[in-house]
Parts: structure tokens; C-alpha cells; sequence
């Protein structure tokens, strides 16, 4: 039978705990109690039938002959349960031996009696809108209540009352009983203003709450809020015959299954992207998802607005796949951005938001995105010819296409090599190996789909493989290589560039100068051989010690030597002189400070140094006297 008093949570936990107590049992749970038939008379507010055996009902307006029950929602229905639970484990425990079960009634009556005058209070002062604690604005006042009292199956734990904040609820409820006993303000009582004292009731026509009027053209409506939505129970059903992981939500009284699609800021830009999926005759029982008799709950509520912010409707709940071969609902998300992410390096065009959508709904509906699909994508508008010509290409026949991509792949290793640039050399095979097969890959993937042409492809490698060469290098490229993680590679221009510097450093430009041929052939040991750097730079050594004796310190470099004698020059010359003058190289490896001054100004007055010659003319000018008067440096004739 079903209870068919006043629309209180507290007197329907009551009435089941009633039932539990006519039922005999000592054990188990008041819900065990309930048969699913009462259940489902409570939600829809059928008949209940006849008259139950007096006394049989405590008292309470059990059933009437005729009558209907009165009508509760499946989690109000919940709620009672769960306070029914709790308050007749409390006090079954608590009871000494010797108290009836009338006894332990009357105590539960006294507890629900509170719960239902706390909610007829806030029903009155808040008129007939649902209402809500602030603190818990999305969950229903007689769900906070049970919460707060301690149920075994809380919807949310570690709430505090803002009127009281860090106390917990338990010791405010606690007090609060207290207080209603003697009479007294508890400690976070705060005055209320009442009906009388407004002087009217909120809601009714003598509200005077000013009328608002449609805004001006152009203007938000006032008050609208934010695009979101009302959550009603975090937890995930279990449904049958579809995929796992979907939400059942409330979208203006049309149920939807909505599945959240992976990948948000990694695979795709902005927030997480839903699909959703009307609910077959907008109910779950009769669309086949959920057994009749089996309990379910809607976890959100949104307007049709919001839904179209937050993702597409992809269709209804017949399009979804029923169990997989295991009979295990199947999960229609598993991998899809590691795949998706693989996929895209040959087919870019599934990366694109409209793509995405397409994807998710069609791993939803275990199928294949169509031909007709892609073509109809913002990613197709958008994109150049040849990018769409390999998109019809690949649909067109998968097989040949991918067979392309690869003979691309070789082309761009060939090239790779060609340019001098490696994976490195193996030392067990001596060999050197090829370029990363990655970095061949992202090159030929960037061809074969168009977004590179073979022009713009080979200066790109002829860049990459010189890092000296001048050039626009391309920007997502450049990201690539120093994101990748290309270990172990080697561009043969890095080595000869590698080569010369150390030559110059030690030998200098005129002992230090090879040919192309000798840098090649030395940057190839120096690729193929990790060990040869450190070889060649105590081969430098040595030669640098022939060249330069007098400077016998081995670590010295040519550089290290030659500094203090290019100061040396700029003070006697006021200008550098071309080190590679045969001269020049000999004074240095005298190593001789005042024959070296001597060099500079004879070598200076024959090269005609303006420095050096105004200087010499000012010497012999003070030789000869002043009163010699001038001494011209052109004598006419005898010029």
C-alpha cells in the first residue's frame, strides 16, 4: 500500500518506518521493507486500493478506499528511506530492553515531525517556487537535511550551515533541539522578518516586487543567467544496451543521454564537447535502456540553449549499438584520442571541430564518419585544393593512398640522407644509420596531404639540413624538431662546421684553412665516431706547438695566442692588420715584444699606415729642430 498523507518527506520517512516495523523484522533495511509496487504508486500517484486492517498503520492516513497516493518524486522517495534508515537503526540500538515497538515508533515519530516542520516553515515563508539552501543551491532542501543529520548514503559530505560556518551540523542540530525545548535563541539564531511584518505575502498579488519590463533593442534580457546547468545527482546510472558513460539530463522536459567526448585542450580546442541523444518516446523504460522496475535518476537539467553551447545532438537513443559480442555494454571512447591523434598525421582534417563531432558520433553508433560527412565540414571549405584532393583520395581508395604516403616517406629519407643528415652511427654494425623514421614521416605526411607542395618541401629539408643556411624556416616544423625528441641526430653541416671551428681555434686562418674535401671526409669520422673530437683536438695540440715553440704551454689555443699581438698592432697601427700576412704569423712566433714593435713600424711605413707615417714624420721633425723650419716629404724636382 502506499502512503497517502500531507507532501512531507519527514511523514513519508514516518510511514516507512512504520512498514518496516509491520513487517516484523528486527534486520535488514527499511527499504527492504517497501515493495518496488508501492514505489512506483508513490511517483505516479495511482489508487492504492482498499483499506488495510485496523491499526495496522500506527495512525498514520495509511490508504483510503479509492484514493490516490500522493505523489513524490523518486528522490524525495529516496530521501524518506534514507531518514527512515537512519532514524530506526538509532533508535532500535539505543533502546533498552523492555521498549515496545510502539515505543520506538513514537520516539522516530518526534525526530520526522521535526524534519517535516522544518520543511513546511520554509514552504511557507518561500511560497510555492522549489526551494533551496544557498549553500547547496542545486540540491533539494530535504536532501541537505538528510545529508546534515548523517544518512548512511549522503549525497554530499563535509557541509557546513553558512549561518553557522566550521560547527558541525550535527552539534547545530543538536542545539538547535535543544534551544526549541527550553525556548531560548540558539547561538546562531538571527532575527527573521515575518509575513506580518513585511506586511505582505511573497508572491501573491500584493507583492509589490517591481514588474520587469522587456529591455531596449539591443540589450541582454535582465537577469539572465550564465550558460550552465542544474545539477540533480552527480552519480552515474547503470544502463542497459548502450554505451557506457552517458549522463541522463533534462533538457526543457526532453530526456537526452548525453557522453562527454575526450580530448578538450588536447585534441581539440575550448571546453569538453557533448554529444547528445534523445531519449526514445522520452522514456528510458520503453526506450529499452532501462529495465522496468529498475531505479534511475536524471543528473542534470538545462535549456535548450545551453545544449546547443555545449555540444550537437547527434540523433536518438535507437541509433546507439547495443552490447558488444561479450554482452558487456561497450565504451565507445576507449583510446579515442590516441587514435585520433595518430590518425591525423595522414589525415588532418579530423582534427577540426566539425570532425570531432563527427568522430564521436560515430564511435558512438559503432560506424565509419561518411564520405558525404567530411565533405560537408567547415575543415573542407577552408582548406586549399590539393589538401582537398587528398582528402577524396583517401576515401576514394585507403589502401592506394596510404601506399602513396609511404612511397613519399622513402623519397623524403632518401633526400634526408642525400643532405647529409643521420640517425647517428652504430657502433656494433659501424654503419651510420638512416635519418629518424618519425622525422621522414612528418616531412612525407606534410607532402602527400597537401599542406606542403614539393617545391616549398624541398627548400624546408635543404633548411633543415644546413641550420646555417638562410631562409624562412617553416614554423610548425621548427616546433616539431624541438618538440619530437629526435635523439641521436646528426646534419653533416653541424659536423663541418664543427671541424673548421676547431681547426681555426688552434691553428689559425692561415695554417688552420682545409678543403672541402678534408672537411667532409674528417666531419664524417666525427660523426660516425664519438670518440674522434677528443682525438683530433690532442692532434691540434701538437701542431699548434710546431707552428707556435716559443709558446710552450700545450693548452694554449692560436686564439689564446695571438690576442695580446692584435693589441699590440691596433696601438702601433691604429688598425688591425690581415693576420695572414707571412710577416705577421713569424713576429707572433718570435715571441719577441720589442722586435715586434720595430716590425710594425717598418712593415707600417711600407704599407703606408697613416698612423705609423704621421708619427715618423713627428719624430723627424723634432730631430732636425724647429727653427729648420718644415721638412716637406715632396721637393718638386727631386720628387
Amino acid at each position: 500500500m502506499a502512503y497517502t498523507g500531507e507532501k512531507y518527506v519527514g511523514d513519508l520517512a514516518l510511514y516507512y518506518i512504520a512498514k518496516k516495523l509491520e513487517s516484523g523484522k528486527t534486520t535488514g533495511t527499511v527499504k527492504e521493507a517497501i515493495s518496488k509496487n508501492d514505489i512506483n504508486k508513490q511517483l505516479k500517484g495511482d489508487f492504492v486500493g482498499a483499506e488495510p486492517t485496523p491499526g495496522a498503520t500506527l495512525g498514520l492516513p495509511y490508504n483510503q478506499p479509492q484514493g490516490r497516493a500522493t505523489v513524490f518524486t523518486q528522490e524525495e522517495i529516496n530521501t524518506a528511506l534514507s531518514i527512515a534508515d537512519r532514524l530506526f537503526e538509532s533508535y532500535r540500538s539505543e533502546t533498552p530492553e523492555g521498549f515496545t515497538e510502539i515505543d520506538l515508533y513514537e520516539a522516530a515519530q518526534i525526530e520526522s515531525k521535526k524534519i517535516s516542520n522544518i520543511e513546511e516553515n520554509v514552504k511557507q515563508f518561500a511560497g510555492p517556487n522549489d526551494v533551496t539552501f544557498d549553500f547547496a543551491p542545486n540540491k533539494p532542501a530535504e536532501v541537505v537535511i538528510k545529508d546534515s543529520k548523517g544518512a548512511k548514503d549522503p549525497v554530499y559530505t563535509g557541509i557546513t550551515f553558512d549561518f553557522a560556518p566550521g560547527r558541525d551540523p550535527k552539534d547545530v542540530i543538536a542545539e538547535a533541539q535543544v534551544a526549541v525545548e527550553l525556548g531560548v535563541p540558539a547561538s546562531f539564531d538571527v532575527p527573521q522578518t515575518t509575513v506580518e511584518e513585511m506586511g505582505f505575502t511573497p508572491g501573491t498579488p500584493s507583492d509589490p516586487t517591481p514588474i520587469i519590463t522587456d529591455p531596449p533593442p539591443g540589450d541582454p534580457p535582465p537577469g539572465d543567467p550564465p550558460p550552465g546547468e542544474q545539477v540533480i545527482n552527480p552519480n552515474k546510472n547503470v544502463f542497459n544496451n548502450i554505451p557506457d558513460g552517458a549522463d541522463l539530463v533534462d533538457v526543457e522536459g526532453q530526456l537526452f543521454l548525453r557522453y562527454a567526448v575526450p580530448g578538450a585542450g588536447e585534441l581539440y580546442e575550448g571546453s569538453t564537447l557533448f554529444m547528445f541523444y534523445e531519449v526514445r518516446y522520452n522514456d528510458p523504460i520503453k526506450a529499452g535502456f532501462v529495465t522496468p522496475g529498475q531505479e534511475y535518476y536524471i543528473n542534470a537539467k538545462f535549456s535548450n540553449d545551453d545544449l546547443d553551447l555545449m555540444g550537437v545532438v547527434a540523433g536518438n537513443s535507437a541509433d546507439l549499438p547495443r552490447n558488444g559480442p561479450d554482452g558487456v555494454p561497450l565504451h565507445p571512447f576507449t583510446s579515442f584520442v590516441e587514435t585520433i591523434s595518430t590518425e591525423a598525421t595522414i589525415k588532418p582534417w579530423i582534427l577540426d571541430p566539425d570532425s570531432v563531432s563527427l568522430l564521436a558520433e560515430a564511435a558512438l553508433e559503432n560506424r565509419e564518419v561518411t564520405e558525404a560527412e567530411w565533405f560537408g565540414t567547415n575543415w573542407y571549405d577552408e582548406h586549399t585544393e590539393s589538401e582537398r584532393a587528398w582528402l577524396r583520395e583517401y576515401y576514394k581508395d585507403p589502401g592506394t593512398a596510404t601506399q602513396k604516403a609511404n612511397d613519399y616517406k622513402i623519397q623524403v629519407a632518401s633526400a634526408l640522407k642525400a643532405a647529409g643528415v643521420s640517425g647517428g652511427y652504430d657502433t656494433e654494425s659501424n654503419q651510420e644509420l638512416g635519418a629518424p623514421d618519425a622525422l621522414s614521416t612528418w616531412i612525407a605526411n606534410k607532402w602527400v596531404t597537401g599542406s606542403w607542395s614539393e617545391s616549398y618541401t624541398t627548400e624546408q629539408l635543404a633548411l633543415f639540413a644546413d641550420p646555417f643556411r638562410t631562409g624562412v624556416r617553416d614554423s610548425d616544423f621548427t616546433q616539431y624538431i624541438n618538440t619530437a625528441g629526435l635523439g641521436g641526430l646528426n646534419r653533416s653541416a653541424e659536423q663541418e662546421d664543427r671541424i673548421q671551428k676547431l681547426y681555426t681555434q688552434y691553428l689559425g686562418p692561415v695554417f688552420g684553412g682545409l678543403t672541402d674535401t678534408e672537411i667532409a671526409e674528417k666531419a664524417g669520422r666525427l660523426r660516425n665516431n664519438p670518440d674522434y673530437e677528443q682525438a683530433l683536438v690532442e692532434s691540434l695540440k701538437t701542431s699548434r706547438l710546431a707552428l707556435f715553440p716559443k709558446y710552450t704551454n700545450p693548452e694554449l689555443t692560436y686564439d689564446d695566442i695571438v690576442t695580446p699581438w692584435r693589441g699590440l698592432t691596433r696601438q702601433v697601427w691604429g688598425q688591425e692588420a690581415d693576420e695572414t700576412q707571412g710577416w705577421w704569423q713569424d713576429m707572433v712566433a718570435t715571441n719577441d715584444y720589442e722586435a715586434g714593435q720595430e716590425l710594425l713600424r717598418t712593415k707600417g711605413l711600407e704599407q703606408d699606415i697613416g698612423q705609423v707615417t704621421v708619427e715618423a714624420t713627428q719624430a723627424l721633425q723634432q730631430a732636425l729642430g724647429g727653427a729648420a723650419g718644415s721638412v716637406e716629404t715632396r721637393l718638386g724636382v727631386n720628387e
